[in-house]
């Protein structure tokens, strides 16, 4: 079992994928903000707006990905993702 599967054990999901249904198409979504952003940011094209998409994506994927406010007090899943948020 990966820390996937604990997360989504702890979450009390049965199957991540029902739960998260456009998962494919968010995950692209922010691989995109990611490159491009980053690309913008290195060559110098429209800075302040990739920025500002580079930290709303930042925030935006720090609270999905380590909520640990969802996982029980004390238990493994929740010290691994408070110590990584």
């Amino acid at each position: 079992m990966d820390v996937t599967d604990d997360h989504d054990v702890a979450l009390g999901i049965e199957n991540a994928q029902d739960a998260l249904g456009g998962i494919d198409v968010l995950n692209r979504v922010g691989r995109s903000v990611e490159l491009i952003g980053g690309l913008a940011l290195a060559f110098g094209i429209f800075q302040r707006v990739a920025a500002g998409a580079l930290i709303a994506f930042l925030v935006a994927a720090t609270f999905v990905g380590h909520a640990f406010w969802l996982a029980a007090a004390g238990t493994p899943v929740f010290v691994g993702q408070l110590i990584n948020f």
